[in-house]
């Protein structure tokens, strides 16, 4: 597991009081007014926050060009002129483009949608499909959750005839497209306070405009899909957001009890089935991690149009068959995923000169693009660095990337621009294409550039230290007024603190997760840790742990309890933050990297050094560079000591006296003959850099 920075929320002597008082006021679970406070909101903030007074909603006439696209949108109806929505193949792309043709379709007859294949077409608008809707007679284009870049393609519109209102929430670029109507709250012009609405939410607020109602009016009718899309497209669960999605998911409850026979319930319902989720209460969890995945596999598999025939279908037998086919289509993509994800790391294994690149550059031939960004984010959470995954097809590679907080993505791609045939993307997700025979160029660019700062540790954020007798039902639920969780409200997440190890045992299929058995005390706590095998454990029994935990209600024939899921976990005895900075600076001796004189001297391990390790690989094995710290009772040891420890043991590694395993722990290896110090190409780099002589 990476190692990660701890950083704990603070509880100011204020915010304690302020929660004891909102206690008693507005009858708040203390505990929950703490967290929230906590997570900086303001007094005044935390009754909508918490869903105690209604939300206050835009002025959907208050986004630019609002006008504009409603007098088109009437027009074309009045006249009879065909319309076309035209989404994207994610969920967010889908539930938008489902919710404005199911209001369209009640006006008008003259309407049809348009998803963009992902693989053929790729994002937005493009030339073909402009084409082909003026061939079917479209006089009127009205994009969902995209056009805002469509320059040319709008252009071409234009020539052939048909009109485009844009509604869209990317970002802007220099130069826009010349719309009849760009709906966008990121325009210069738009004075929202509240901006950060996902496609479906500008989409919703057309309609509001349209339909001439305030937007708590048609909020019920359209919660589901507003929840849909607002959560998978990770937007911050904020202000009206927060109030889509709290609404959206107390929709899809409430039709979980009732068997709708009206789109969307219809299909929701049977999907929820299908993912044999349907028996138990839906939160925002269940909304990200088993409706939207289920949305998105559609467009991944090359079927979006299934996705969105769901949303819309009232027939009971289409909707199962439709549930049943993202169903498999999701297993499908898991499969992928999870068949590049050992290919990468099979590559790493058999190229370790790159195992310490401050950028990880994975490429492989025919890997599926509709998945390569999930598995980068699969291999950012497992390597703790930015990861890119490239899929290569003849002589042309795709890449999709994923990045830590406080590392420009875009801007490190961008600056590769001369190598790219396209990219865009943010700051922790990025999106590019370019020549295959360009990709060793483009990796060490990429390190090159990420050379030139320093580079951010991968962060674990901790709501508050628990003692393990808290974990019980009742805390749970005093969070549940938090809910909805996601962007910018995540997951409340707590450490436990210097838990005893008592067993660690394979579950589920093939052994691919952890029960993890701890105590403290008189206290036992069983907790799961997923995707993460026995092999891939660094621990063991007895290890005293620090553990980065999220809690859930299970229940189980009428008992209610607690599934503690591990986030992260470290050893208790040592300093996390100078264990961090030590890594970061033998990966540095590892590249070859020119290190300061003074710090070269300070980290070069001496003969005794090196014995003493040796040694304590005879005593025991296998160690990882933390467990061979405790057995040499270096648990205060400050960065440079660590360093030291940490770099003896890579002198025995270059010397083949030790052998690495998958899960970085090292076994000593018998020595056939006399080995000598001086053949380590690693303490000879690291002996020239401390005397100045490279």
């Amino acid at each position: 597991m990476v190692r990660r920075r701890w950083v704990l929320r603070k509880h100011s002597p204020e915010h304690r009081a302020l929660a004891e008082d909102l206690a008693v006021s507005a009858g708040l679970p203390p505990f929950a007014a703490l967290l929230a406070l906590s997570r900086g909101l303001e007094e005044d903030e935390l009754p909508a926050f918490l869903g105690l007074e209604e939300c206050f909603f835009s002025n959907p006439y208050d986004l630019p060009d609002m006008e504009l696209a409603v007098e088109r949108i009437e027009r074309a109806i009045a006249l009879g002129e065909h319309i076309t929505v035209f989404g994207d193949y994610d969920a967010d792309g889908v539930s938008a483009t489902a919710l404005l043709y199911s209001y369209l379709r009640t006006r008008s007859e003259a309407l049809s949608y348009y998803l963009p294949d992902r693989h053929k077409e790729g994002y937005g608008l493009n030339m073909e499909a402009i084409d082909a809707l003026g061939e079917r007679g479209a006089k009127l284009i009205v994009t969902v959750d995209n056009g805002v870049s469509a320059v040319r393609e709008i252009e071409r519109a234009k020539a052939l005839g048909i009109d485009v209102v844009i509604t869209d929430h990317h970002q802007m670029g220099k130069r826009l497209p010349e719309a009849f109507a760009l709906v966008n709250p990121h325009r210069a012009d738009c004075e929202l306070p509240f901006r950060d609405y996902a496609g479906v939410g500008v989409a919703f607020l057309l309609v509001c405009a349209l339909e001439g109602c305030e937007p708590e009016e048609l909020l019920p009718a359209y919660a589901p899909l507003l929840a849909i899309g607002t959560a998978a497209d990770v937007v911050p669960l904020l202000g009206e957001n927060r109030a889509f999605v709290r609404a959206g998911i107390d929709w899809i409850n409430e039709a979980r009890d009732a068997e709708p026979d009206q789109a969307p319930g219809l299909g929701l319902v049977a999907l929820l089935r299908a993912a044999r989720a349907k028996d138990r209460p839906l939160s925002s969890t269940g909304l990200s991690f088993i409706i939207a995945p289920r949305v998105n596999a559609a467009g991944r598999m090359g079927g979006a149009e299934a996705a969105l025939e769901l949303l819309l279908t009232g027939d009971p037998a289409q909707a199962e068959r439709l549930a049943q086919r993202l169903e498999l289509w999701n297993e499908e993509r898991q499969g992928m995923e999870q068949e590049i994800a050992a290919q990468a790391a099979a590559w790493l294994e058999s190229h370790p000169e790159r195992q310490h690149d401050r950028v990880m550059v994975f490429a492989g031939e025919g890997w599926h693009e509709g998945v390569i960004g999930i598995v980068a984010s699969r291999m950012l959470e497992k390597l703790g660095k930015p990861c890119l995954m490239i899929s290569v097809h003849g002589g042309i590679a795709k890449g999709s990337g994923r990045s830590l907080p406080g590392f420009h993505l875009f801007e490190a791609v961008s600056n590769s621009a001369p190598l790219m045939q396209k990219f865009g993307g943010h700051e922790q997700a990025a999106g590019f294409t370019l020549a295959s025979q360009d990709l060793d160029r483009f990796r060490a660019e990429i390190n090159k550039y990420a050379s030139l700062m320093e580079m951010p540790f991968p962060e674990q954020a901790l709501d508050a230290v628990l003692a393990p007798a808290r974990l019980e039902p009742g805390l749970v639920d005093e969070m549940d007024c938090l809910e909805p969780f996601g962007a910018g409200n995540s997951l409340p997440v707590f450490a436990l603190r210097g838990m005893r190890l008592a067993a660690a045992a394979p579950v589920g299929n093939g052994g691919r997760h952890l029960r993890l058995t701890l105590e403290q005390g008189d206290t036992r706590v069983t907790a799961m840790l997923f995707r993460v095998t026995r092999e891939e454990f660094a621990f063991e029994q007895g290890d005293i742990l620090d553990l980065a935990v999220s809690l859930e209600i299970n229940e189980y024939m009428g008992r209610r309890g607690v599934t503690v899921i591990v986030r992260n976990l470290k050893h208790h005895a040592l300093p996390n933050d100078a264990l961090l900075r030590a890594q970061r600076l033998v990966e540095a001796v590892l590249r070859g990297d020119a290190l300061p004189r003074e710090q070269a001297a300070a980290c070069l391990p001496g003969r005794e050094t090196i014995a003493q390790v040796y040694r304590a690989f005879g005593q025991k094995s296998p160690l990882t560079p933390e467990s061979l710290l405790l057995a040499l009772h270096a648990q205060t040891a400050e960065e440079l000591d660590i360093a030291r420890v940490w770099l003896a043991a890579e002198t025995l590694l270059d010397l083949d006296l030790i052998a690495a395993d998958a899960a970085g722990g090292m076994t000593r290896r018998e020595a056939r003959q006399k080995v000598n110090l001086e053949d380590s190409v690693l303490l000879k780099r690291l002996t020239s850099l401390a005397k100045g002589e490279a």
